[in-house]
């Protein structure tokens, strides 16, 4: 079975699996009205560690990119 993320935006969790256990638990945090987390499946085009935004100049220990547009899922931890 392929690596999972999932994300449950109505509990603010990120659960991650490698197979069929559940691996890794994390809170997280999604957009707001002004910037709404895209909902669906996405794949993870790539991955950086560490990075610091662009936008707001905040470092992340971990980013995921799923768009080509630039929107990461990230990670402090």
């Amino acid at each position: 079975m392929a690596k999972k993320i999932e994300v449950d935006l109505s509990r603010q969790v990120l659960l991650a699996s490698d197979g069929a256990s559940q691996d890794f638990c994390f809170d997280c945090v999604s957009g707001d009205d002004s910037h709404p987390t895209p909902v669906g499946r996405w794949h993870v085009n790539r991955k950086v560690h560490p990075y610091t935004s662009h936008s707001y100049h905040v470092r992340m220990d971990y980013a995921m990119f799923f768009t080509t547009t630039g929107e990461p899922f990230t990670s402090r931890g």
